[in-house]
């Protein structure tokens, strides 16, 4: 869909739609076989077309796979645990005001996207993708690549048949049960096409998933079978056992729903020693950990320093755990993680785009880049963060290597918590996904926001970002010949803009004058004050403003 106003200040038209002529061509590829999906989805393709349309996308590529699945029952989740905190109309979504609440429906259009993917056999295709990441420059409105989706595998269509079933419950919840026969059908049918093509080689592969369907398909039916499958599936033997083991296992939500399930037929010795084992598991997985840290953050101790770790609020243990038990001790430590998402770290940082005092302003994300320039870096986005030392030579700006290579003292020296810096082009500190940061983040703060209370933030910028003294990433960078500096001023005053060499002597003053308040910009076109072309090498914007200086690097490279 277009992303317009009143909904939000970041717009740009609708991209990826049928009606516009793109089409999305099936292929025999599953997504459950893993292997590079650039190669095979080509390589396997057919010549049926479909009008698939929908989903969410992540920082810099428009493809949607089933990964996205887990935004969808993050949001539930929290829905599900805490319904009182969450409401209509109250995120200015284009939802807003149909009578459900908008977490709901943030939720449902991620899970509409592979209900449209669903065959009529049941089988749900494993997302779509194309055949690279996007060519410079363009834009996701722009791209005209082919675009390919999945064969229907049983994996994606158990994870599919649980999600299904989740979001029916929550529907239901909302009092708008007009819609879970629905859901919970697709999910029936979802089940059934993947219980009866599973190959040879897959049994591993879905077992978890399976397992995670069943509980769900055993929530709302009470039927048999389903319970016999989750007790089949199901590795957690003992209350000791761990509920998610690298390389083994993961069987946290299938034993989550279980254990939050009444039906008079469930095992209840089964559900009570499940019940012991999801609170050892919050103990070993989270409040250890925190107990061990002095800024009282939960997370896998063992978890490396990458993809998130150290700015997304992964709290869904403590949460699960809280929900079982009603111990505060659980709450408490939810809290204490997100208080380290949201500044208290060591870099004083809020991770989320566009609040508080000192947030990221430098990240991936094209639509920001191409559309919106002169209103900076969209908020509300939590690019992965901090990433371990590694050693070797930087390949370039995509390395998370090339930035520190200047940095004193050296980086292996740093705390790892502390090795970020805005590079925009850094996909493994600046990028950031829906399923892993986004929702994640959307479902631990929403699970303790105040029932009832005004949401801040994204949909109240409307003057943002007025207030504060801004300067942003020039555009482009890497640049030759020109690149354009911009700036935000939170009162009118004079400004200057001055160009230095990294010796510190000044090559040029593109302005000294007296701006308005608000958002503004400078072209350099890389010549000094004789308009002597300057050569190739890293060069300063420096903005002045009200006794303040603030500064950027910039790269020219003839």
């Amino acid at each position: 869909v277009a992303l317009e106003a009143p909904y939000t200040q970041w717009t740009r038209s609708r991209c990826h739609h049928p009606a516009q002529g793109d089409t999305v061509i099936l292929s025999n590829w599953r997504y459950m076989d893993g292997g590079n999906a650039f190669t095979q989805l080509p390589q396997y393709a057919t010549n049926i077309k479909k009008p698939f349309w929908g989903g969410w996308h992540d920082a810099a590529d428009w493809d949607r796979n089933a990964y996205h699945l887990n935004a969808c029952k993050t949001l539930l989740l929290a829905y599900e645990l805490r319904p009182e905190n969450f409401s209509d109309d109250e995120l200015n979504i284009p939802e807003s005001g149909n009578g459900i609440p908008d977490i709901l429906d943030e939720a449902r259009w991620g899970v509409d996207f592979f209900k449209r993917m669903q065959e009529d056999d049941g089988g749900i295709h494993g997302g779509i993708e194309t055949w690279r990441h996007p060519a410079t420059g363009v834009s996701c409105v722009t791209d005209t690549d082919q675009w390919y989706a999945y064969a229907p595998d049983p994996q994606v269509s158990f994870h599919y048949a649980a999600v299904a079933c989740q979001m029916a419950y929550c529907l239901e919840v909302a009092g708008h049960a007009e819609f879970k026969s629905d859901y919970l059908n697709s999910a029936r049918r979802a089940y059934d096409w993947a219980m009866h093509h599973i190959l040879p080689g897959d049994e591993t592969k879905v077992r978890d998933f399976r397992q995670y369907a069943a509980a769900w398909l055993f929530r709302l039916t009470g039927e048999a079978p389903f319970q016999e499958q989750f007790k089949k599936d199901n590795l957690v033997k003992t209350a000791t056992t761990e509920l998610e083991l690298w390389d083994s296992h993961d069987q946290q939500w299938g034993v989550w729903t279980y254990v939050m399930t009444e039906q008079p037929n469930m095992d209840q010795g089964l559900k009570n020693m499940l019940a012991q084992a999801v609170e050892r598991w919050a103990y070993s997985d989270h409040i250890n950990s925190a107990e061990a840290r002095g800024y009282r953050y939960g997370n896998d101790w063992w978890y490396p320093v990458v993809s998130g770790n150290a700015t997304r609020p992964n709290i869904f243990p403590l949460m699960a755990a809280y929900a079982i038990t009603g111990n505060a001790k659980y709450l408490s430590y939810c809290y204490t993680t997100c208080d380290y998402i949201l500044g208290a770290n060591p870099l004083n940082m809020c991770w989320v785009s566009g609040i508080g005092e000192k947030h990221p302003e430098e990240f991936m994300h094209l639509d920001s880049w191409f559309y919106n320039q002169e209103k900076g870096m969209a908020p509300g986005i939590i690019p992965y963060g901090p990433y371990w030392f590694e050693e070797g030579s930087p390949g370039g700006p995509w390395d998370p290597q090339w930035g520190r290579t200047t940095v004193y003292p050296a980086a292996r020296l740093w705390p790892s918590h502390e090795l970020w810096f805005e590079n925009r082009y850094c996909p493994p500190t600046n990028e950031f996904t829906v399923h892993e940061s986004i929702a994640t983040a959307a479902a631990a703060f929403g699970f303790l926001s105040k029932p009832g209370g005004k949401f801040t933030g994204v949909a109240e910028r409307k003057s943002e970002p007025v207030g504060n003294f801004r300067l942003l990433q020039n555009y482009p960078n890497p640049f030759n010949p020109a690149t354009t500096i911009a700036f935000h001023l939170s009162a009118a005053g004079r400004v200057e803009v001055i160009i230095f060499d990294l010796s510190g002597r000044r090559v040029v003053t593109l302005l000294d004058a007296v701006r308005n308040a608000g958002s503004h910009t400078v072209a350099w076109e890389g010549k000094n004050a004789n308009g002597e072309a300057v050569a190739s090498g890293v060069y300063l914007a420096v903005v002045k403003f009200q006794r303040k200086t603030l500064s950027r690097k910039m790269l020219l490279v003839r």
